[in-house]
């Protein structure tokens, strides 16, 4: 069970980063490693406490995220509803963009990318993409087995998910899987079957989601500089 979930330490004034270290000298961890440099993370709809986002972070913010930087160039980025400072997309960028985003490059071959409401360019997807397309994507090409994937509003092809997958699907969505232990993932409008979500999880989650933990002051969802990945 250990070696398929993340863990991570909430970060506060008193207690930064070190208290993953019990997790990672479990036996059943396999695989350890340093992540420096760069947060990931992302909030949902009921995290109360949510950092001002710092120069080089990898992030997504959800619809009550009440602190948001300005992008800067070469930064991965997503933004959600309330995101009131996006940059231009900048040729070669791995990009996401949100309901107010006002500026997106056409996508070129070998872009990993997924687009939203306003985005007005998308390439054909080529097979291996990575991808996930929005209520404007014009070309999307059937999932192969293997991919990792999200869907949006017209995708026209998805695969049934298999063991192991990282995924969430979208409204067409027709094939999900009842998410185990140490998935990651997030789930769209009509996924039947969602677990209940336990501590450690990273996740979140869609409009018929039954059960879902109350995100917790402190919450960063996933790592800075010092901590440990496993």
């Amino acid at each position: 069970m250990y070696s398929n979930q993340l863990y991570f330490s909430s970060l506060t004034t008193q207690h930064i980063a070190y208290d993953v270290r019990e997790y990672c000298t479990k036996a059943e961890f396999s695989l350890c490693r340093w992540l420096g440099g760069w947060d990931l993370f992302s909030t949902g709809t009921n995290s109360s406490s949510v950092k001002p986002a710092i120069d080089g972070d990898i992030f997504s913010t959800g619809t009550n995220s009440s602190s948001f930087k300005p992008a800067i160039d070469g930064e991965i980025f997503s933004t959600g509803t309330n995101s009131s400072s996006l940059k231009p997309a900048i040729d070669a960028g791995i990009f996401s963009t949100g309901i107010n985003s006002s500026s997106v490059k056409p996508a070129i071959d070998g872009d990993i990318f997924s687009t939203g409401i306003n985005s007005s360019s998308v390439k054909p997807a080529l097979v291996g993409d990575i991808f996930s397309t929005g209520i404007n994507s014009s070309s999307v090409k059937p999932v192969i087995d293997g991919d990792i994937f999200s869907t949006g509003i017209n995708s026209s092809s998805v695969k049934p998910a298999i063991d192991g997958d990282i995924f969430s699907t979208g409204t067409n969505s027709s094939s999900v899987k009842p998410a185990i232990d140490g998935d990651i993932f997030s789930t769209g409008i009509n996924s039947s079957s969602i677990k209940p979500a336990i501590d450690g999880d990273i996740f979140s989650t869609g409009i018929n989601s039954s059960s879902v933990k109350p995100v917790i002051d402190g919450d960063i969802n996933i790592y800075r500089h010092q901590q440990k990945l496993c």
